[in-house]
């Protein structure tokens, strides 16, 4: 009897960039962006020192045009999804490794004043020669989305280990620059 497993992520923070828009080649729109939550770490010496995570989000279909549409760096939102972990070969021939949490819902709590990236635009605009976007409903195998995002955005450099961050956390980011997480590493060599 096969026992069952819960993934389920909710998390509140900041954009720490504006949302990216790739499209499969069927179409289908994935929106990428980078998300800051903050937390409390007791050090040592007894004092207390409030510590950012950084976490890939992705959105596809509807979501992801919403996403584009509303969000923009700083903004305050709340998310809820999964985590997953996908991986890859570089065309060196190296394992590459990216955890995200990839949301099903998205609520906007703070615009901040600020209007999403892809308002000005009125909609979200496919490149050109780019096929039809995916129906409303049409949902995405885990294979299409993977192959739609194997193409990484460049990322800044991962500090080293011991500057404040868990290695057990799969889900907290290490690098300064509000992209990524420690399963990163080999990707930004």
């Amino acid at each position: 009897m096969a026992r069952r497993s819960l993934n389920k992520v909710f998390l509140m923070g900041n954009l720490t960039r504006d949302p990216v828009v790739k499209y499969a080649p069927s179409g289908a729109m994935i929106c990428l962006f980078g998300l800051a939550t903050n937390r409390t770490v007791k050090k040592p010496d007894g004092t207390t020192e409030e510590v950012a995570d950084f976490i890939n989000i992705s959105a596809t279909g509807k979501l992801a045009e919403i996403c584009y549409k509303l969000l923009a760096k700083g903004m305050l939102v709340l998310v809820e999804g999964e985590l997953r972990t996908r991986t890859w070969e570089s065309p060196a021939g190296e394992k590459q490794y990216r955890t995200e949490v990839r949301i099903s819902d998205m609520m906007l709590l703070d615009s901040k004043g600020k209007k999403g990236v892809g308002a000005s635009a009125g909609g979200v605009e496919q490149p050109e020669g780019a096929p039809t976007v995916q129906k409303e409903g049409e949902t995405l195998s885990a294979e299409q989305i993977d192959e739609i995002l194997e193409e990484e955005p460049e990322l800044p450099p991962v500090p080293e280990e011991g500057q404040g961050e868990s290695s057990e956390d799969a889900t907290e980011g290490g690098e300064q620059g509000g992209e990524g997480n420690k399963n990163d590493k080999e990707e930004s060599k």
